[in-house]
């Protein structure tokens, strides 16, 4: 009975944490600005039919670091995209997938150029690591976790159950 069950907790276990890891990437994620050291933009990861997706809910200007838009008060648009979208109204990432610790195989895009890049996203270091790909070359990104202190005053934090992809 003891080898029954200290097998299955050996099954079992990591498992639960696979799973730990992966939902660590869902919640309230802001990008910092490193030399300056204020918030450019602050967004919220979600998943939705078992896939990872991303969208900005704040954005603030990246060189005086003041507020610009929110998911309330959109203002800028991707203008290279079809029916140029608001930026706070896109998907920033989208249909990732769980693979192993992280969310793989999905897709990010530049909102400067409207472009699509391969990315990768997973948890490290209580930070939120987002690997944009072309080929064998990638770039990584850091987003810190999001606090009601980071947003502006009188923005809530959407519900992130009640988000769907958008503007794909």
């Amino acid at each position: 009975m003891k080898k029954t069950l200290v097998i299955v907790l050996f099954i079992l276990f990591p498992s639960i944490l696979l799973m730990a890891s992966l939902h660590d990437a869902i919640g309230f994620w802001k990008s910092v600005d490193a030399k300056k050291g204020f918030t450019t933009s602050i967004m919220v990861a979600y998943e939705y039919e078992g896939k990872l997706y991303g969208q900005v809910i704040a954005g603030f200007d990246e060189k005086e670091g003041f507020l610009i838009d929110t998911y309330l008060s959109p203002v800028r648009r991707i203008e290279k995209l079809e029916g140029s979208p608001f930026l706070v109204e896109s998907n920033l990432f989208w249909d990732l997938e769980p693979k192993e610790s992280i969310w793989a195989d999905g897709y990010i895009r530049d909102p400067r150029n409207g472009r699509s890049y391969r990315c990768d996203i997973w948890v490290e270091d209580e930070k939120l690591v987002v690997r944009g790909k072309l080929g064998p070359f990638g770039v990584r990104q850091l987003f810190y976790p999001a606090t009601v202190m980071d947003l502006p005053p009188g923005l809530p934090f959407p519900d992130v159950k009640s988000l769907t992809p958008a503007h794909l």
